[in-house]
């Protein structure tokens, strides 16, 4: 575990410019492929693979592409764009229902796996398997990662200096957005990604 300067400890693994926690698309496992950075083949039986590790996919959602189900397009944390579609029993209808669902917010995807549709539109997509995998936030991927790094370089209010009481009112409103964004981000930074026991679900504050 690491400690920051407030004595905030984080988990090994999670900062979220670590890429094998934290997976651009093209990161992202196969569906079909046993990636050996994620997976391996359970010891009882040869014909199963097993989670070695934890992963999270983070976009950005750029636009919503249907209102009756989870379909998004979304900037991953490399720039590029994806389709994501949610493979769960109810399409993830749930969650492309909240209000939180639009776009300059972020979409976590835990275990996400790249898949390929048949009508091969755009990239491929990303199918989560259960709609408890899947969290939004209503943070920009940007917000979510100045956030991430003043959680691992410094203290999260008191580093900052200002040259005088006017600049800090100016800069009050963005600086107490990253504040709360960092607040999300405590369920990522709380958890070891590096090993994994059982399967987690999101229940992150908004």
């Amino acid at each position: 575990m690491a400690s920051t300067p407030n004595d905030r400890v984080l988990g090994p693994g999670s900062n979220l410019r670590e890429r094998l926690s934290f997976p651009t698309f093209g990161d992202c496992p196969h569906e079909f492929d046993l990636d050996g950075r994620y997976l391996q083949v359970s010891e009882t039986n040869p014909e199963m693979a097993v989670h070695k590790r934890h992963w999270c996919f983070l976009g950005e959602i750029i636009s919503v592409l249907a209102q009756d189900k989870l379909e998004l397009l979304v900037r991953d944390t490399a720039g590029r764009t994806v389709r994501l579609e949610c493979m769960s029993k109810d399409r993830g209808k749930a969650i492309a229902s909240q209000a939180g669902c639009k776009p300059k917010n972020t979409i976590a995807v835990l275990y996400a796996l790249q898949h390929p549709f048949e009508d091969q539109r755009g990239n491929l997509a990303l199918g989560p398997d259960d709609n408890s995998d899947i969290v939004i936030l209503p943070y920009s991927l940007q917000q979510l990662l100045a956030a991430n790094d003043r959680i691992w370089g410094q203290h999260l209010a008191s580093l900052v200096r200002y040259c005088s009481k006017e600049h800090q009112n100016l800069d009050w409103k963005h600086h107490k957005e990253i504040c709360k964004a960092a607040s999300a981000l405590k369920w990522f930074t709380d958890k070891d990604w590096t090993k994994f026991e059982d399967y987690w679900s999101f229940q992150v504050p908004s």
